[in-house]
């Protein structure tokens, strides 16, 4: 099967089920509306790192925009995902090529880094969304509402995406194709460079005694 097929049928499965994650999702009521526990972003961010960036970001654009247009989703979804996903492109330095080994480490502080991004976005929408409903009573009371749902989410967050990353990776990594290439960091803040598994380069020059 060539590799682009193979994309295609994997984004196609991974948004399918972005969606049906987005269609079960939990509401939590409030005396102004109702916060939702949004898991469907945990399909989306992990097959940023699992498949790659663009294919990933990809998935979780259409599946956000499919949830939207089905009324499961509204802005205040919509700019979240969008803040995660920068987030976790930042993260893994923009690009991540399938012939570089993620790590269980890694993939952890990925999960954390979107939990925690997720939870911040999340109670500030929240609390602005309140405010605006209750015509400036303030930000604070709808955040303090919304905390036990905000932060329910970001541990599902930090718990999901870490071993969904890494069996999505596992099925779709690559060895490499020149392992003499130079190697460089590609990522700002977790090092996704780490070729754990890999063949170590041997040195052509021995210091003579």
């Amino acid at each position: 099967m060539q590799q682009r097929t193979k994309d295609i049928l994997w984004a196609f499965g991974l948004t399918i089920l972005m969606v049906l994650v987005g269609l079960l999702r939990l509401t939590t009521p409030l005396p102004k509306g109702q916060v939702a526990i949004e898991l469907a972003g945990i399909i989306g961010l992990s097959s940023m790192v699992g498949l790659n960036l663009r294919w990933g970001a990809g998935i979780t654009t259409v599946g956000t925009a499919i949830l939207f247009l089905l009324g499961k989703a509204d802005w205040m979804t919509v700019l979240d995902m969008a803040v995660d996903m920068v987030m976790v492109s930042a993260l893994i330095g923009w690009q991540l090529p399938r012939d570089i080994k993620v790590t269980h480490r890694q993939a952890i502080g990925v999960g954390v880094a979107a939990g925690i991004s997720q939870w911040i976005t999340a109670e500030v929408l929240c609390g602005i969304a309140g405010d605006a409903f209750a015509h400036g009573s303030g930000i604070m009371p709808f955040m303090r509402l919304a905390l036990p749902t905000t932060l329910l989410t970001a541990l599902l967050y930090m718990l999901l995406i870490p071993p969904f990353a890494l069996l999505i990776r596992h099925f779709n990594w690559q060895p490499p194709k020149d392992d003499d290439r130079p190697q460089k960091p590609r990522s700002m803040v977790i090092d996704l460079s780490d070729h754990q598994g890999m063949p170590k380069k041997q040195d052509d020059h021995h210091d003579q005694g």
